[in-house]
């Protein structure tokens, strides 16, 4: 089935009705059932769901009217904008009995003279669905082009001509054709917009990221010069992970940088001996607003996988240590549903990111593809088979990674100059 992406024009900006009664009543029971991704404003909203006007004021009332609106309309995926309603540019998106609220990491209010704006959003989410993202996917990127163009709008300087928004991308949308920095990449948030305050940040960035499978393996890192290891246990008890940590003796070990991959809660038990964890996905499903301050209360750095645009946008609304992007060129140590990245979506990330936020990047990296890789924007690289098992191979092998990352050791910090390939 073809997807099919309505933006529904039933209001004028006055307030004028653009569409008669039978014209509703073939949009409400004949078109909508057919729909993929519908895209009505608050007003819109109010209208379809046959609520009396300004009855939608608040971010908590939009989630509460779309997600009605799905409920209504099963097979249909809702978008309810919210930039009628001053909620720093939130949107809401219910499917299949998810919601997600979406809003940008400052203020970006269309001024009275850009129009159009709408008419942008749909017609990029349908383009991103065209291109093969998954329709929350698609929203994420259509958010932030249509940020983007707004964005332009209001500043001639950048080049805008004609009526705005006129700054779309003549080949769209794509990551690749997005300027777009972190001011206009959407971000999750709760309908009662928490802010969630930063996870510290990683003391002198990060460089070479380690994964091993075991305290001995831990320790061999180490040993071989790994200043950051991260501790990847597949299908342990907790009662084993508790084990394996107590095997490491952190206390003794100077200048090294120890990461828990998952067990969030033995992470904020031993984070005396822990400088930080790493969660996927998968693992923020089940996680509340307390849980996680839990773990900001522990003082543990946070490290998040992510795969996709949407996946960025939920890591961005955490105010992590660090945002890991792969695979780059595929992996072999776990089971994903995503496909190879490649490089363009190191460079994206890089422009959506944070400065101080260092963009990990992970995926059969080797020391022939890592320049590639750094020169696309990555900050760090996490490694696994590339690092052999014999203790002397090791060592000249963790030798040649460290010099090839480009940390300027004199100021401490990244130095993002080109690498030699």
């Amino acid at each position: 089935i073809c997807p099919v992406v309505l933006d529904p024009i039933l209001l004028s900006t006055s307030g004028r009705r653009l569409i008669d009664d039978d014209g509703i009543e073939i949009l409400k029971n004949e078109l909508l059932p057919l729909v993929t991704v519908v895209t009505p404003n608050a007003k819109e909203l109010e209208f379809l769901l046959d609520l009396e006007p300004h009855t939608l004021k608040s971010a908590k009332d939009l989630q509460e009217a779309a997600t009605q609106f799905a409920l209504r309309y099963k097979s249909c995926s809702v978008l309810a904008k919210g930039g009628h309603l001053n909620t720093k540019c939130l949107d809401v998106f219910v499917s299949n009995n998810s919601s997600y609220s979406l809003t940008l990491p400052q203020s970006l209010v269309a001024p009275s003279e850009v129009h159009g704006t709408g008419c942008v959003l749909s017609s990029a989410i349908a383009g991103a669905i065209a291109r093969g993202e998954a329709i929350l996917d698609a929203v994420v990127v259509a958010k932030a082009l249509c940020a983007e163009a707004i964005a332009c709008a209001e500043n001639p300087s950048l080049g805008c001509q004609g009526p705005p928004p006129a700054a779309v991308p003549s080949r769209w949308p794509d990551l690749e054709d997005l300027s777009t920095s972190q001011q206009t990449f959407p971000e999750f948030a709760t309908p009662d917009m928490i802010v969630v305050e930063e996870f510290p940040y990683c003391d002198y960035g990060l460089q070479l990221l380690a994964l091993a499978d075991s305290a001995e393996r831990v320790m061999q890192l180490f040993d071989a010069g790994v200043n950051d290891v991260q501790l990847r246990l597949k299908d342990f008890s907790e009662t084993e992970v508790r084990a394996e940590l107590h095997k490491i003796p952190m206390h003794n070990i100077k200048n090294k940088r120890l990461w828990l991959n998952d067990y969030w809660q033995i992470a904020v038990e031993s984070h005396k001996d822990l400088y930080g964890i790493h969660l996927g996905q998968e693992d923020l499903d089940s996680l509340g607003h307390q849980d996680l301050a839990t773990i900001l209360k522990s003082g543990l750095r946070l490290g998040l996988s992510t795969h996709s645009p949407a996946e960025l946008a939920r890591a961005l609304s955490l105010r992590p240590s660090y945002i890991a992007i792969g695979p780059i060129f595929g992996t072999t140590s776990k089971d994903i549903a995503f496909k190879a990245r490649g490089l363009r979506f190191v460079t994206a990330w890089r422009k959506f990111i944070p400065q101080h936020i260092p963009l990990v990047a992970i995926g059969s990296i080797n020391i022939q593809n890592a320049p590639s890789v750094l020169n696309a924007g990555a900050d760090s690289l996490a490694v696994i088979s590339a690092l052999p098992r014999d203790s002397e191979e090791l060592r000249t092998a963790v030798a040649n990674w460290l010099d090839l990352l480009p940390w300027d050791k004199d100021n401490r910090k990244f130095s993002h100059n080109k690498v030699e390939q």
